[in-house]
């Protein structure tokens, strides 16, 4: 007898929880100072305890330094204030803007508008800034990555943001047309392989691993609940609540990999060349100065992030909605705790993660010496495999992800075993990315075959609502906390071992990926090949996908 013809799944609505209250709403709702500073301080101390405690037992390094406990807690500070400014100030903006741009603008004004603004939002992510500081620490870089990474650092955060810009278009696109996730998936995945793969021995190669971290870096705490705000605006004006989320993390994270490619391939045409003993001498000149002169470096920076962002939002609201700000002293709030929250985060940044990261980057091979055969590599990848294990539960538990799976795929899917297919597919990547930076692989021959898998396994599954949730919950594990440290860790391991210092975030996703697609044909597998999403996207039978927008209210806010 033939099986019943599976119920399509809830379409979940991704509005931030606890994150988007309006002008009429009373804050007291909102969680509390303590509950926020905990929100981020459960995620920063636990992994920082966990690698300071392993390199001491296993390599003999402790890390005990007034500095880095200092920076560490600047970055929990940091982070409560910054997350307090961009959910009271310019979250609530951005989805009144996207709410009202409809009446204003064509199809096409609206595109270059959220793309403005997701190319905008980049610069205030505090992930990104994390890359031009790890610059300093990189030894010997390739002259295409010494081009992008210190000389010219600004072009790679254009092309950073750029794609960024791209993919909020794009989301908002899809809203407005109703456009397939998987159609999306199976077009830019395929040219960032490709262009990588046709990299492979040349200068552009030296940029690959760069450019799929740096997929990495933008799903933070400012660049996913903003496109998310102006995307539920847009649902609301179109009548489609319940698309508002669809894949946007995803979508941010493919398109800035496509964009510094190509951005590697211009710089690479364009005939600039490195000046060697110049850039050598760049970086050792390039003395950070004391405390102050720190404080003020990022204190600039910080506004250089937020100013633009900040006026971009109040130039749309003037100049396009044409109407007055609702609440300016509300708005002025968030705002300046916004920018007093990424200007106290970068501070510990400097003092705090990076520095731990790094040393703890050049300790860990030390166990190459002290064990014998493969017992440092394994001391090593078990640090690794561990450390993403540890920060992935961290990043998962607040942000709601395990019980949007649980509602939208009315129970067949619940939370644990999801946080533990996402958790040990991360621990796994973080593992396999440590073992090519000691090895020297080449990262195509992880990616590749990762992409491949994951995409089929994509295609294998009956619902494109649970392919959106794995792909989207791949970005949700790489969050401020855990990029800078593991950047650091790859630059420091790298600068020991004379490997790629590039290249560790990029390999977990592709596993967590993975793991939740494995999980969703094990709990809800096709009841025939008519079912799966291959046959769908070849017979042209769009996915279903039924949604009322009361029932579903879980999101995915910003990461911890």
């Amino acid at each position: 007898m033939a099986q019943p013809r599976a119920e399509p799944l809830l379409a979940p609505r991704f509005v931030p929880r606890k994150s988007l209250p309006h002008p009429e709403e009373d804050e007291g709702i909102d969680a509390t100072w303590p509950e926020r500073f905990f929100e981020f301080a459960r995620a920063v101390v636990p992994l920082a305890v966990f690698i300071i405690i392993y390199c001491g037992l296993f390599v003999g390094s402790w890390f005990e330094s007034v500095k880095v406990v200092g920076g560490l807690t600047c970055v929990i500070v940091g982070l409560t204030f910054f997350k307090y400014g961009l959910t009271h100030g310019l979250m609530p903006f951005a989805e009144m803007i996207g709410n009202r741009l409809p009446r204003k603008q064509s199809e096409f004004g609206m595109v270059c508008t959220t793309g403005a603004l997701g190319t905008v939002v980049t610069f205030a992510e505090p992930g990104i800034d994390s890359l031009q500081m790890v610059g300093r620490y990189v030894k010997n870089p390739p002259d295409l990555l010494q081009l992008l990474l210190v000389e010219r650092p600004l072009v790679l955060l254009c092309a950073i943001a750029a794609g960024v810009g791209i993919a909020a278009a794009v989301g908002m696109l899809r809203i407005r047309r109703g456009w397939q996730f998987i159609i999306i998936l199976i077009t830019v995945v395929p040219c960032c392989i490709m262009i990588a793969i046709s990299a492979g021995t040349s200068r552009l190669g030296a940029i690959v691993p760069l450019a799929f971290d740096s997929g990495c870096i933008t799903t933070g705490p400012a660049t996913v609940p903003i496109v998310l705000a102006l995307g539920a605006g847009l649902s609301k004006s179109s009548g489609n609540e319940g698309a508002s989320g669809f894949g946007v993390v995803t979508l941010a994270s493919l398109f800035p990999i496509l964009t510094v490619l190509l951005c590697g391939l211009g710089t690479m045409y364009s005939g600039l060349h490195v000046d060697k003993a110049a850039a050598a001498k760049m970086v050792a000149e390039a003395d950070p100065g004391g405390f102050l002169d720190v404080v003020v470096a990022q204190v600039s920076l910080a506004g250089h992030s937020i100013l633009p962002l900040t006026l971009f939002l109040i130039g749309v609201q003037l100049l396009i909605i044409r109407e007055k700000i609702a609440d300016p002293p509300r708005f002025v709030k968030g705002v300046t705790f916004a920018f007093l929250g990424l200007s106290i985060f970068n501070v510990g940044l400097f003092y705090g993660s990076l520095k731990l990261g790094n040393e703890a980057g050049i300790a860990l091979p030390a166990a190459l010496r002290e064990y014998a055969g493969k017992g440092g590599q394994a001391v090593i990848l078990a640090f690794g495999f561990v450390c993403g294990l540890i920060a992935t539960f961290i990043d998962l538990e607040p942000c709601g992800l395990g019980e949007l799976a649980h509602k939208v795929t009315k129970g067949q899917i619940s939370k644990m075993p999801l946080f533990l297919s996402i958790s040990l597919g991360v621990g796994t990547g973080v593992a396999v990315g440590f073992a090519r930076v000691l090895n020297n692989w080449d990262l195509n021959y992880i990616l590749i075959p990762g992409y491949i898998m994951a995409i089929s396994f994509s295609l294998a599954n009956r619902e494109e609502t649970l392919v959106c949730i794995a792909w989207d919950a791949a970005g949700v594990t790489t969050g401020p906390v855990t990029v800078p440290l593991v950047l650091a860790l790859g630059v420091g391991i790298a600068g020991a071992t004379g490997g790629s210092a590039f290249g560790i975030l990029a390999c977990s996703p592709v596993f967590a990926i993975t793991g939740v697609l494995i999980l969703g044909l094990i709990k809800m597998p096709p009841a025939n090949y008519k079912e799966t999403l291959l046959n769908k996207l070849l017979t042209g039978d769009k996915p279903v996908i039924r949604v009322r927008p009361s029932q579903v209210h879980i999101a995915v806010p910003p990461k911890a």
